[in-house]
């Protein structure tokens, strides 16, 4: 007997999954209870090059902890952002590149980590077209078949 797959309802569930690891992470991280920083980068021949295939990094700063979402400064030109892309990061909460950060970035507070997560599972998605988390590196230990890999 064949068994069906949702697979819209197991690709939700994945980047459910990641959300929550990295709620979780971010959240110990604003607590000194992790080790920083984490790189989240889109599997793509151009990941180990430079310029680079997107990604998303978390690291300490003079102010704490900082998300950041890389730009066209440091992406190869096939994923350079649009406008439309640039917007969608905007209203998700993200800077726009500056002098202080040359990457889209926001800080991480506190009482705000969901809402960090879910800004960085939509750059992921909707602003680079991530299909599943199954398709980035580094990804917090989120493993193909949906479920966290036990550390």
């Amino acid at each position: 007997m064949r068994t069906r797959v949702d697979l819209h309802k197991a690709t939700e569930r994945a980047w459910t999954v990641l959300r929550h690891d990295l709620h979780r992470r971010l959240d110990e991280a604003t607590r000194g209870e992790a080790v920083w920083p984490f790189l989240i980068e889109v599997e793509a021949p151009e990941r180990d090059e430079a310029p680079c295939a997107p990604y998303v990094q978390v690291m300490a700063d003079a102010e704490g902890l900082r998300a950041e979402v890389s730009s066209d400064h440091y992406l190869h030109p096939r994923y350079w952002l649009d406008p439309a892309q640039a917007d969608v990061l905007a209203r998700a909460g993200w800077e726009a590149p500056d002098a202080s950060c040359p990457n889209h970035w926001r800080q991480v507070t506190a009482g705000r980590t969901a809402e960090t997560a879910d800004a960085i599972v939509t750059a992921l998605r909707e602003v680079f077209g991530v299909v599943h988390p199954a398709f980035l590196v580094d990804a917090l230990d989120v493993v193909a078949d949906d479920e966290p890999a036990v550390s």
